[in-house]
């Protein structure tokens, strides 16, 4: 999706940004592909969102600085207006309490926490409404090449996590973001009619 289109589209929601824009991205996709098999729920579902936590310190070699946060995606709602809207006041609201309790929390709380205690969380202990990953990752906003061969097309490709059943990845790279969708086979049987609706739910 050329991120050019992207800017009129903001404009219809002041203070959105292109992370709010990806989500109502997905929401939609949602409310069209669930609407579609008569699975579409009366509430938002509820996707976890990674967060880096490196700050203004991107260099070395310090590892993933990730943590996370919960954010509805709004599938509950057609309009994509009316659902951008809706995800931009979240974000704030969202925003100001991970402000408050810290970014670090949902990472440290694993990291220190023995390791059968840390596992048993993240299998059994899971919110209402939450079945997916969405993460949307910055990249170069110029081409790279490599030996003279320009990089033109990047899959970011992502993983299911256990009883999370769909991960959908954005990656912006020189004026155009990339999205791709990995889903549990079992949770979702039928993922190729998936990007028609991804497709569709852009177009709104």
């Amino acid at each position: 999706m050329p991120l050019a289109e992207f800017k009129p589209i903001r404009a219809e929601a002041e203070g959105a940004t292109l992370n709010d824009l990806f989500l109502a991205i997905v929401g939609g996709a949602l409310n069209r592909y669930l609407g579609s098999k008569g699975e579409l729920p009366d509430s938002s579902m509820v996707a976890m969102v990674p967060m880096t936590l490196r700050g203004s310190e991107k260099g070395g070699d310090r590892g993933n600085q990730v943590g996370f946060t919960l954010m509805p995606v709004y599938s509950d709602i057609a309009d994509p207006l009316e659902r951008l809207g809706a995800i931009r006041d979240s974000a704030r609201t969202s925003k100001r309490v991970t402000d408050a309790v810290g970014k670090e929390l949902a990472r440290d709380l694993l990291e220190y926490l023995p390791a059968p205690v840390s596992e048993a969380l993240l299998r059994n202990v899971k919110l209402p409404g939450i079945g997916l990953i969405v993460s949307n990752v910055r990249g170069p906003d110029v081409p790279l090449y490599m030996a003279g061969a320009r990089l033109v097309n990047y899959s970011p490709i992502s993983i299911a996590l256990d009883g999370l059943g769909l991960n959908v990845t954005g990656f912006s790279y020189a004026g155009t973001m990339w999205i791709c969708a990995v889903s549990c086979r079992e949770m979702l049987p039928d993922p190729r009619s998936s990007p028609s609706a991804c497709a569709r739910a852009s177009r709104s």
